[in-house]
């Protein structure tokens, strides 16, 4: 009877201690979040985000080299979560860049998806968003799936596709 009172005792103190862990770095990890998001806008536009404090607001329109670009933020369901996105449009409905923002696919595999682990996402600059939607090419479109990590790949398709342009 006491071990299994100091079981519980041991699981109350545990889930008070994670609790407390959560609510004190969940503001914290918000912050790396939106400083994240806005260096990810910095890199594919000339807006500077080093002293922003709040999410930024999407879509956001920029100029980069004095070119017109909309960027959206963008996810869809992969292997492991949620696939975030930003995806830099021009006036033209092409492709200009794609970056992950976010993921917790699979390490060596689906993480491929991200530019410090592989150029994958190059081959979506340029590709024109609409009809016919973006596929990959194992179901008969134009765009070469991540060998081992295809869920991932639909994702980052499937995120796109869902972009509704003016």
């Amino acid at each position: 009877m006491i071990k299994q009172q100091n079981l519980t005792l041991v699981l109350v103190v545990c889930i008070a201690v994670v609790a407390g862990l959560y609510t004190l770095l969940t503001p914290a990890i918000e912050q790396q979040s939106i400083a994240r998001a806005w260096r990810k806008v910095a890199q594919m536009s000339d807006v500077d985000g080093e002293s922003k404090t709040s999410a930024p607001s999407f879509p956001l329109t920029a100029i980069l080299d004095g070119n017109v670009r909309t960027i959206y933020r963008v996810e869809a369901m992969g292997y492991a979560d949620q696939v975030a996105l930003l995806v830099a449009v021009n006036p033209d409905h092409q492709i200009i860049e794609a970056a992950v923002l976010s993921h917790r696919e699979t390490p060596g595999l689906g993480d491929k998806i991200e530019h410090k682990k592989s150029n994958w996402l190059n081959q979506l600059n340029g590709q024109t968003l609409g009809e016919p939607t973006l596929e990959l090419k194992p179901l008969g479109g134009s765009i070469d799936a991540i060998a081992g990590a295809t869920i991932t790949s639909k994702a980052v398709i499937n995120a796109i596709n869902t972009l509704r342009l003016p």
